[in-house]
């Protein structure tokens, strides 16, 4: 509560107490291997790029493994050294939770930022800074459920036009998100807000 202000990456989270903060978009991953133009249209590779427990439980078991194999999918869940690296993944799968009540106010749109950066395919959970910074079915697919993550892989899978689409769209949205945009946006906060602040 002593801070002079509280910078969140959500821009939908509120703070208690009418606590002074700015929104202020998170930077994309450091190093960031965007996807390998080798792969061409190959849709194979699903990944979860977090920690193995903050993945649904349903999506971690061997029945939702069986049902991507039908699929010819694989699920892959790097280990934290590989984060930056999407050179060999088809699609990313984000999903913490299923439902629609827990918004996830604390978390960025991180996992999607860096989905747009590496040019690959997004299915995310129904998260508030998801929705908020992106357009669900135009530069990434949502899904509640596990039976809606298999829909949406399928629709994928079956139309390389769509992940096409999908790609353009949220490279589309990183024009607004360069890192000369996020340093300038700093900056301004830094001079404009912080530094009057410091000086009262």
């Amino acid at each position: 509560p002593h801070a002079a202000l509280h910078v969140t990456h959500n821009p939908v989270q509120r703070l208690p107490l009418r606590l002074r903060q700015q929104y202020i978009p998170p930077w994309p991953q450091i190093g960031l291997v965007p996807r390998s133009t080798t792969r061409g249209a190959r849709f194979e590779t699903v990944a979860f790029i977090g920690y193995p427990e903050n993945l649904d439980p349903e999506l971690a078991s061997e029945n939702f493994a069986r049902r991507l194999a039908a699929q010819g999918l694989r699920l892959v869940i790097p280990a934290p050294g590989a984060w930056h690296d999407f050179s060999g993944i088809d699609v990313v799968l984000a999903v913490r939770n299923f439902g629609r009540a827990e918004e996830h106010l604390n978390k960025p749109a991180l996992k999607l930022y860096n989905s747009w950066s590496a040019r690959v395919p997004a299915v995310l959970g129904f998260e508030s800074a998801y929705r908020k910074e992106g357009n669900p079915g135009v530069d990434y697919l949502e899904a509640t459920n596990a039976d809606e993550v298999l829909a949406a892989l399928e629709r994928l899978a079956l139309s390389p036009s769509l992940r096409t689409s999908m790609v353009a769209a949220g490279q589309e949205k990183m024009k607004a998100r360069t890192e000369l945009e996020l340093r300038s946006i700093w900056l301004d906060v830094l001079s404009k807000r912080l530094l009057p602040l410091y000086e009262r």
